[in-house]
C-alpha cells in the first residue's frame, strides 16, 4: 500500500510526502520532497527500513537521489531484553556524530529504562513505570534536573483521554470509541514565574493553561486517515489530505 500525503495547504517547504507499507502494515520506505519557492526547484529524500521476522525495526537509512546516505539508524539485539541503537549522522556522505542509546525491557516486553551513552562521567538515563493494567504511568530522569513526566488517563463522555503533563505544559490525546486519535492538544501553563523552591506543580487544580496548538484528525468510513486540521495559537490553520493507492 501507498500513503500520500499531502503539504499543508498554507505555503510550506515540504512539498509531499509518500509512504509505502509491507504487507505486514510496517512502513517500508519514506520519501518527502521539499520546495524551494525562491528558486523553483524541489529536494527529495528517502528513507528505507528493514524489520526482523518477528516485525521489529533493525536498521533505518536516510539517503538523496544519489544514494548518499545522511544518517542510518541501527538496532543490534544484546540479549533478550536489551538492545543497542547507534544513530550515525551523517554530511554529504561524510560522517559527523555517532549517538548510542541502550535500551532494556521486562519479561512484558515493556520499556523500563533508556541510556544515552555520551562523552560524560555521566550517561543520561530514563526509567519507565506502568499501572496494573500495563499502560505508561510516568517517566523518571533520576541523574538530571529534570522533574518527572506523569500521564493520567480519562474518560470523558464516549471518549478516552491520555494527559500528558510536564513542567510548562501538558499534551492531550483524545480517542474515539472506535480507539482513532480524534484530537491532539498542546497547552503551556500560565502560573506566574518559577522559582527554585517550588520549580514545578504537578496535578495543582489551580493550574491555568493556554491552548497553543490544537489537531484534528478525521477519518474515511473504511478506518484509514483523510485529513488533519492543525490550529495554532496564531489563528493560522493547516490542512494535510491523505490518499491511499
Amino acid at each position: 500500500m501507498i500513503i500520500r500525503q499531502s503539504p499543508p495547504i498554507v505555503s510550506s517547504s515540504i512539498a509531499s510526502k509518500t509512504y509505502s507499507l509491507d504487507q505486514n502494515g510496517n512502513i517500508d520506505s519514506l520519501r518527502y520532497c521539499f520546495y524551494n519557492p525562491k528558486s523553483d526547484s524541489s529536494f527529495c529524500m528517502n528513507e528505507k527500513l528493514w524489520y526482523s521476522s518477528n516485525g521489529q525495526l533493525y536498521e533505518l537509512k536516510s539517503y538523496d537521489s544519489k544514494e548518499t546516505v545522511y544518517n542510518q539508524y541501527t538496532v543490534e539485539r544484546l540479549d533478550k531484553n536489551s538492545v543497542k541503537c547507534i544513530l550515525k549522522i551523517r554530511s554529504n556522505g561524510v560522517s559527523r556524530d555517532t549517538l548510542i542509546d541502550y535500551k532494556y525491557y521486562n519479561d512484558k516486553g515493556q520499556l523500563i529504562k533508556s541510556t544515552l551513552a555520551r562523552k560524560v562521567p555521566d550517561s543520561v538515563y530514563s526509567l519507565f513505570y506502568y499501572n496494573n493494567d500495563g499502560l505508561l504511568d510516568s517517566v523518571s530522569f533520576p541523574n538530571t534536573p529534570w522533574p518527572t513526566t506523569k500521564f493520567i488517563r480519562k474518560q470523558k463522555r464516549k471518549d478516552k483521554v491520555i494527559e500528558m503533563e510536564y513542567p510548562r505544559g501538558r499534551y492531550s490525546w483524545i480517542y474515539n470509541s472506535s480507539g482513532q486519535c480524534i484530537r491532539i492538544l498542546f497547552e503551556t501553563k500560565i502560573p506566574g514565574p518559577i522559582t527554585n523552591q517550588q520549580p514545578y506543580l504537578f496535578g495543582n487544580p489551580k493550574t491555568k493553561y493556554k491552548k497553543n496548538m490544537e489537531v484534528f484528525y478525521y477519518y474515511n468510513s473504511n478506518g484509514t486517515l483523510s485529513k488533519s486540521t492543525e490550529k495554532q495559537s496564531d489563528g493560522q490553520e493547516l490542512n494535510v489530505i491523505y490518499s491511499y493507492e
